[in-house]
């Protein structure tokens, strides 16, 4: 009898602790999501299962130790203790997510060039940080702000040398002495621009996405471009954005390296 109210008293205790879980754990995702990751990075950046596990650690391992550490007929004192001890787990289990997902979370849209690049934390070392110059040395914690980035051109010496390190992953987005303001490559972002026409000529079903996401918010096609998006978690997106301003309007889900076929 007494095992079978232990059960009882433990599981309920357990229960309250997984549903006290469940909202602290959805609500600092939610913070997460809006500031860190506002949407579409979540998925740009591919750490949905970072936020699974996350999710699973709270709302698994602090219930379940507590449904094994709880018994109600321990001295308060001894139940305080066990129940502390728990806490304390989980909350070191919460506080290495966060920084899991804070170091993962994106802090530059770079124009590269012919495409934009989704630029995290991760991708640089702080040493390297150091070589930036010092208005790019305070990373945003309010999702990816635009930057420029500086291509080497075929006639420099280091060429050959930038062309290696891309091929090894290391991006010119990924180095920060390569960093510019995004306003001093507003032509180039202009003259990159494909038109808007192309795109809905390459994926006929970017006309209704298009009109969908943007809401009340329609204008000219003509006053619009398009160009491919890269990002760590592999997905083909395409950045469409207005001419004029060079501002990102609207990111969609589609090939953005995708040619017209030839005519025959």
């Amino acid at each position: 009898m007494l095992t079978v109210f232990r059960l009882k008293a433990s599981a309920f205790f357990a229960f309250k602790h997984m549903i006290v879980s469940l909202v602290l754990s959805f609500g600092v995702l939610f913070l997460v999501c809006l500031f860190w990751y506002p949407t579409p990075f979540v998925e740009l950046t591919g750490v949905k299962h970072v936020f699974v596990v996350f999710i699973l650690s709270n709302i698994v391992c602090g219930p379940l130790l507590t449904l094994v550490v709880y018994n109600p007929l321990k001295p308060p004192t001894k139940l305080y203790k066990d129940i502390g001890i728990v806490t304390l787990v989980q909350l070191v289990a919460l506080i290495y997510g966060l920084g899991v997902l804070m170091h993962s979370r994106p802090v530059w849209l770079a124009f590269e060039g012919d495409r934009y690049r989704v630029v995290s934390q991760l991708d640089f070392t702080p040493e390297a940080l150091l070589d930036a110059k010092s208005v790019f040395r305070d990373l945003s914690l309010t999702g990816p702000r635009l930057i420029g980035v500086n291509l080497v051109q075929p006639t420099d010496k280091l060429f050959l040398q930038s062309i290696q390190l891309s091929l090894q992953g290391y991006h010119p987005a990924f180095r920060p002495k390569r960093w510019t303001e995004y306003s001093s490559q507003l032509d180039a972002v202009q003259s990159a621009l494909r038109p808007l026409s192309l795109l809905f000529t390459l994926h006929p079903k970017a006309v209704f996405m298009f009109n969908k996401m943007q809401s009340n918010k329609a204008r000219p096609y003509d006053d619009l471009g398009f160009l491919p998006l890269v990002a760590p978690g592999g997905f083909d997106w395409v950045v469409i954005v207005d001419r004029k301003s060079g501002v990102p309007v609207l990111y969609l889900p589609l090939d953005g390296w995708a040619e017209p076929a030839p005519i025959k």
